[in-house]
């Protein structure tokens, strides 16, 4: 292609418009990434609320018989909803973990040590951060709860030795270990007159509701999800249902307008001897170059917000659910975005090339 020529194109197809257009579609884009984000940290949420210790559990009366309770397979762990709690336990002055009563041995994964074998013993998380919950919590200070093996650490009134680790658990607190329901017995915990039920699995809802009813026994879920998570999961879909179709209609009338203003270039390099398919491949590679450009600005100002907000995130840090980014998601989408720009580029070019040299510099 004659230089001259190129550069003449080139000078055409550059300007303020096109860059609005690339800044535009980087402003939809990012909406998109944020969106789907969102989508993908209220399904881990939800995931982690169901499957946690909390989510397998149900409240019945104290009167329910146990006898009754033990005839199901499911109901693994039935007894006062005190073990529900924790008990505040400082050491060192200024370290403080939360103690919880071990219900079943299965809901951890021991990564170092061993399991609990007798009193006094005690499993920690295994990025333990040992200060209380606050607006302020400084992460730098968890630690690798393995430096604490066979180590003991007491309060005033009762004493622990450090045995094993566990992996974190989501939906628990970062300062969180666990000891036998004996040791936890020795704690003044106080109940609300209720006896809580712990079953195996969460799929096995439906059939452990069953059972309750049909043995009279009414219950309580402590764990319904509130509206929160409805508005969390569905507002996003619908904002990035929206952001698809005003970026297809926008990308649409911005690449059909860029090539009918283009019919003098393209007669002018049809008459300096370029074929249809050279053309068309120019204006292919332009448009996605564009996408490319308005893509790589979404995930830098994308980046940019995401690590922004992670000191606000301190909450969710603290019960060990964090933001992750749905690179797939991401991927997808942007594959979607280039196979329709590829594909609504080629069908205009197709029908401008087709026109004789008279007709585009007319």
């Amino acid at each position: 292609m004659n230089h001259n020529v190129l550069k003449y194109v080139l000078s055409k197809i550059r300007g303020m418009k096109n860059i609005t257009h690339i800044l535009i579609n980087s402003f939809l884009i990012t909406i998109v990434f944020v969106c789907l984000t969102i989508i993908k940290f209220s399904n881990d949420f939800y995931y982690a609320f169901n499957n946690n210790m909390e989510g397998r559990t149900l409240l019945v009366s104290n009167e329910t018989d146990n006898h009754i309770l033990k005839k199901n397979k499911h109901i693994i762990f039935s007894n006062s909803d005190k073990y529900r709690f924790g008990y505040n336990f400082f050491y060192n002055n200024d370290n403080y973990i939360y103690i919880k009563a071990l219900i079943d041995e299965n809901y951890l994964d021991i990564i170092d040590g061993r399991k609990i074998m007798k009193s006094g013993e005690m499993l920690c998380s295994k990025k333990l951060y040992p200060f209380e919950y606050s607006m302020n919590m400084d992460f730098s200070k968890a630690i690798d709860s393995k430096t604490l093996l066979n180590t003991k650490i007491s309060d005033e009134n009762y004493n622990f030795k450090i045995v094993g680790t566990f992996s974190n658990k989501e939906m628990e607190e970062a300062n969180i270990c666990y000891v036998s329901i004996e040791d936890f017995d020795k704690f003044d915990i106080e109940s609300y007159d209720k006896k809580m039920i712990v079953y195996d699995k969460r799929e096995n809802y439906d059939k452990i509701t069953k059972f309750l009813k049909d043995n009279k026994i009414e219950y309580i879920n402590p764990n319904i999800v509130d509206e929160t998570y409805t508005y969390l999961k569905t507002i996003p879909v619908y904002i990035i249902i929206i952001i698809l179709n005003i970026i297809l209609v926008i990308s649409y009338n911005f690449m059909k307008k860029s090539i009918n203003n283009s019919n003098n270039i393209i007669g002018v390099l049809k008459a300096y001897g370029e074929d249809n398919t050279n053309i068309k491949k120019y204006y292919i590679i332009y448009h996605l170059v564009m996408m490319l450009v308005s893509v790589i600005i979404s995930a830098i100002v994308f980046a940019g917000l995401y690590y922004y907000i992670q000191p606000y995130l301190a909450e969710c840090i603290f019960y060990n659910l964090y933001v992750n980014v749905p690179f797939l998601s991401f991927i997808i989408f942007i594959l979607l975005m280039f196979i329709y720009t590829y594909v609504i580029i080629k069908h205009l070019i197709n029908k401008t090339s087709k026109k004789d040299i008279y007709d585009l510099l007319n």
